[in-house]
């Protein structure tokens, strides 16, 4: 998956992550007792959280493809152990192979 294309899907899966946490936090303040709503914005939230790490997986799962198939194995091990790598890299990554 070319680097623009995972720096969207993982943008987009954070994007879900973060509403996701807004969705489960925020109406807690608003909505009292044993309403229905809270329990439909609970399960909401599970399903944007899925939703969101599930794009987050499909972005890093790109990437290592994507290093693999240009021969950037320092870039490989970076995204497969070091977390923070995945952020360098949909701004900094390589797009030719070495």
């Amino acid at each position: 998956m070319k680097r623009s294309t995972s720096r969207k899907v993982l943008l987009i899966g954070l994007a879900l992550l973060l509403l996701a946490l807004a969705v489960f936090f925020i109406p807690g303040r608003f909505i009292a007792g044993d309403n229905p709503a809270r329990v439909v914005l609970g399960y909401g939230s599970v399903v944007l959280w899925a939703l969101g790490a599930l794009l987050g997986t499909f972005a890093w799962i790109g990437a290592l493809v994507r290093m693999a198939q240009l021969r950037r194995w320092g870039w490989f091990a970076a995204l497969l152990l070091i977390n923070v790598a995945m952020f360098m890299y949909i701004h900094h990554g390589p797009d030719e192979p070495a």
